[in-house]
């Protein structure tokens, strides 16, 4: 007992290093130990990322169906995906891309706090943010794009302080990541990084060259966002940004359930370090707090565009949390130090092991719908609807999307899917009958056979033969196909 004692300060201390490849290699245990990773609209991702594996030509016959838009604002993940999956199975291929934004989050942190002189241990704060609201929802997109924001900052304020031209030229890079990737992030880091080189510009040689950099980059935004156009857009009406206002606290109590749970634990942890935290003038300049409250601003101001933009406050605690670091200085006093750390570390450490049952019990339910596809003729199309309560959402939600693995396991199509979304970088040429604005409706009350009239399954996720039936037989006769699990299969009857 003594020796431990003795040993868990100089481990506070001193062991940052240790403790980050330990939280590095039990992130990774619950995504690489069951076969399918719980996130919402990972299915969406898999079937677009099929279709650009296989997209090899003027010539094939995607081309007819699927226009691929190589100028989008979505495309990097998109383009990782099916270039990976062109040498590794697809589900590999979409693990080993979370596994790499996973651990890019914190990694990214780790590195902006040393170039800003910081205390590094925050960068632990990465791995409860990794699995947060953007990873229940499967938002591979945002999950990217967050850490190459955080990157670009790092590199842009090195670039500012010394005038480099490595360090200018890795900026250029990491921009047009960030642009190739989540167009909103990208506007709201290149933004901010505009506000801190012009405040900081007189004290910064490169510091004006970087605010040029990042004005140019800015006016490529009207360009991207052409994509989106003709979509309905809502700004935000008053009651909207209250309602807005009021779900960033309830990001923090993690009211919500399990997916909001770890954003309550980083940003408890990110108030009380800026209660504790001793300031001083260098590095509590009023210019740190700029991307913060411009982050705010994007929260509460950003206007809704059909199918983007959605939970806007709910999937940006990371964001808030991050801009937070800018501002928040050390804790000089030893005990209180180690007192943060060892936190940090616990709540990483106890945190991460519990998301193994819930991986557990989806990849459970996850296992029967492979029984039911090969069951199945593939190549079909197939639409998929959850029969279960909406309120149960740690369940209900992870499986809507599941007609998607279909069509990227077998070849088929799926109704429902990102392909009828604009602004995507794979899009129908024609979108399907039946597709059109899918996002705004109950398929469980809308679901008819006529509608899709080019439909051969539809897959049913419900606790009994009952509730399914009871769904697959609006506007026409159907038969049970397969049945797996809480998994039913229905296809049109003869």
């Amino acid at each position: 007992m003594r020796s431990v004692r003795a040993y868990l300060p100089r481990f506070l201390d001193d062991g940052f290093t240790s403790a980050f490849i330990f939280c590095s290699i039990l992130a990774l245990i619950p995504i690489w130990s069951f076969s399918y990773v719980p996130m919402v609209d990972l299915p969406l991702y898999a079937d677009m990322a099929r279709i650009f594996r296989d997209y090899p030509g003027p010539h094939s016959e995607w081309s007819a169906l699927i226009e691929v838009r190589w100028a989008s604002p979505y495309m990097l993940t998109i383009a990782l995906s099916g270039w990976l999956a062109k040498i590794m199975p697809l589900l590999v291929a979409l693990k080993l891309l979370i596994s790499m934004a996973v651990l890019a989050l914190p990694l990214s942190i780790f590195i902006l706090l040393r170039e800003l002189n910081r205390e590094r241990w925050w960068a632990l704060a990465g791995f409860l943010l990794a699995f947060g609201f953007p990873f229940f929802w499967g938002l591979l997109h945002y999950m990217f794009a967050l850490p190459i924001g955080f990157l670009f900052w790092a590199a842009a304020l090195a670039a500012a302080r010394t005038s480099s031209w490595r360090w200018w030229s890795l900026s250029v890079l990491l921009g047009l990541g960030l642009l190739f990737t989540h167009l909103m992030l990208f506007a709201y880091f290149l933004a901010s990084m505009l506000v801190l080189c012009a405040w900081q510009g007189p004290h910064h040689p490169g510091a004006r060259k970087v605010a040029l950099l990042c004005a140019a980059f800015l006016c490529a935004v009207p360009l991207m966002a052409s994509g989106t156009q003709g979509l309905d857009t809502l700004w935000p009406e008053p009651t909207d940004i209250f309602r807005r206002l009021a779900s960033i606290p309830g990001n923090m109590t993690g009211d919500a359930g399990l997916q909001r749970f770890p954003d309550f634990l980083a940003g408890a942890l990110l108030l009380a370090g800026l209660v504790w935290s001793e300031r001083s003038n260098a590095e509590f300049r009023l210019a740190y707090w700029s991307p913060f409250v411009l982050a705010l601003i994007l929260i509460l101001f950003t206007p809704v565009r059909f199918g983007i933009h959605t939970l806007i406050s709910e999937r940006s605690a990371g964001l808030l949390i991050g801009a937070g670091l800018l501002v928040i200085g050390d804790i000089h006093h030893a005990p209180s130090r180690r007192i943060f750390r060892a936190l940090l570390l616990l709540m990483v450490v106890a945190w991460i092991p519990l998301q193994a049952q819930r991986f557990s019990e989806f990849d459970t339910q996850a296992r029967f719908f492979d029984a039911l596809v090969s069951k199945l003729e593939p190549g079909k199309r197939a639409v998929s609807i959850v029969a279960i309560d909406a309120e149960n959402q740690e369940e209900t939600l992870p499986v809507q999307h599941f007609a998607c693995w279909y069509a990227a396991q077998t070849g088929g199509w799926a109704e429902r899917s990102n392909l009828s979304l604009p602004h995507f970088p794979l899009h129908y040429w024609q979108v399907p009958k039946g597709d059109e604005r899918w996002q705004l409706e109950d398929p469980v009350k809308t679901f008819n056979w006529n509608r899709y009239p080019d439909l051969t399954y539809v897959l049913i996720y419900a606790y009994s033969e009952k509730d399914a039936g009871a769904i697959a037989e609006q506007g026409g006769q159907s038969k049970l196909a397969a049945h797996e699990g809480r998994w039913y299969a229905y296809q049109r009857a003869p």
